[in-house]
């Protein structure tokens, strides 16, 4: 138990590692406006997740689902905040359609929601995230 603790609680810059994720992974955001995003990177602190549409508004989104479709896997009503936003890429030169992502934080966890957070990510995680910020260390 402690080696999956000490890989999921981080020793670097970071309080917690960042985790690629199955591509089955997604993030549903019923507020303000429903949207679904596929998640790219996890951590006990927060997901970074994908999506098609307008920019999130940071003081509307107060929770979101986290659903991994192919174990069945599914934690409802995760209270979090957004972080960050922006652009990612044009779909093509003549589409307005933006892929977006950002950074959603988790906020006050239940016990229960930090132990399936903590089961999640070592029994689906696909290898530690890449994070640009420190790769010239």
């Amino acid at each position: 138990m402690t080696v999956v603790l000490d890989r999921i609680f981080s020793t670097d810059r970071r309080k917690y590692r960042r985790f690629k994720v199955p591509s089955d992974a997604f993030a549903i955001i019923k507020r303000p406006r429903f949207k679904v995003g596929q998640i790219v990177d996890i951590s006990m602190g927060g997901i970074a997740i994908c999506y098609l549409d307008k920019p999130l508004e940071g003081g509307l989104l107060r929770s979101f689902d986290m659903l991994l479709a192919d174990s069945g896997f599914y934690l409802p009503k995760i209270k979090a905040a957004l972080v960050w936003d922006a652009p990612c890429r044009l779909l093509a030169p003549d589409d307005p359609s933006t892929i977006r992502q950002c950074g959603i934080k988790f906020e006050n966890l239940t016990s229960m929601q930090q132990a399936k957070l903590t089961y999640f990510i070592p029994q689906h995680a696909d290898g530690f995230a890449y994070d640009r910020r420190y790769s010239a260390m």
